[in-house]
């Protein structure tokens, strides 16, 4: 199977996995946008686990993991150009292929002005957007319920 193919199953794997998500204990929320227009979204969960953003289920059982990204300062987010998307899922684990993506992540107490735009990140938040070689878009919006430092 090709990268491109993989990455499309895997995508479709994601959505379905936030498919399965209850609305307990929810800080935020995934929305995929497909290349046709359809929208689903999902309730989740977001922590730091290390240097790693892990975005979950509500349920707990399916997670995507952000492990690389290059990052900076702007203002006081710190914005983030991910290297590399983790799917894990029933104990398997696959890469899903991007072509690009920005986190903006708010550590502070007070809500942060995205730059060149009117959106604020929320107090302790983050704002993610990717898309995928397949065209879909996958945005996450929340607060960040847990920090587990090495």
């Amino acid at each position: 199977m090709n990268l491109r193919a993989m990455g499309t199953r895997v995508a479709c794997v994601a959505a379905f996995v936030l498919a399965t998500a209850t609305a307990a204990n929810a800080a935020g929320t995934a929305r995929f946008q497909q290349r046709d227009g359809t929208v689903k979204t999902y309730p989740v969960t977001i922590a730091f686990i290390h240097s790693s953003i892990r975005i979950a289920a509500t349920d707990g059982h399916d997670t995507m993991d952000f492990p690389h990204a290059a990052c900076s300062f702007a203002g006081q987010l710190q914005r983030c150009l991910p290297y590399k998307i983790v799917l894990h899922r029933n104990g398997s684990t696959h890469d899903i292929a991007f072509e690009h993506g920005t986190v903006f992540i708010n550590l502070t107490s007070d809500p942060q002005p995205l730059p060149f735009s009117t959106k604020k990140v929320p107090p302790h938040g983050l704002t993610l957007v990717v898309r995928s070689e397949r065209g879909t878009y996958i945005t996450v919006n929340g607060t960040i319920d847990d920090t587990v430092k090495p």
